[in-house]
């Protein structure tokens, strides 16, 4: 067997020193895409804490009509699946992001 010539040793680094770099590239790839995806799950939770809980402050507010028990009954209830289901997307978003630097 024939000894490598440099000309074979420094293509053979070459090959190593760019599959590193894709390597590197990937990865970066994916961290920013799993940062991307956390950011919007989290913009996703502030809309609904911003739906189910300063909107029906707002409404109380600024209400024409004095508000009947029921009416209370069910603006507890939509504030409160509203802020549940942001808790539920702000916590996959923190999954996400703490998934991209394992």
């Amino acid at each position: 067997m024939m000894a490598k010539g440099p000309t074979d040793a420094a293509n053979e680094a070459d090959e190593l020193v760019a599959e590193e770099l894709a390597r590197e590239n990937a990865r970066a790839f994916a961290i920013e895409m799993n940062k991307f995806r956390a950011a919007t799950w989290d913009r996703a939770s502030t809309a609904f804490l911003a739906g189910g809980f300063v909107g029906p402050v707002i409404s109380f507010i600024v209400a024409a009509k004095p508000w009947s028990l029921q009416d209370g009954f069910y603006m507890t209830l939509v504030t409160g699946i509203c802020l549940i289901v942001a808790l539920f997307l702000h916590h996959n978003g923190r999954e996400i992001l703490a998934e991209a630097f394992k």
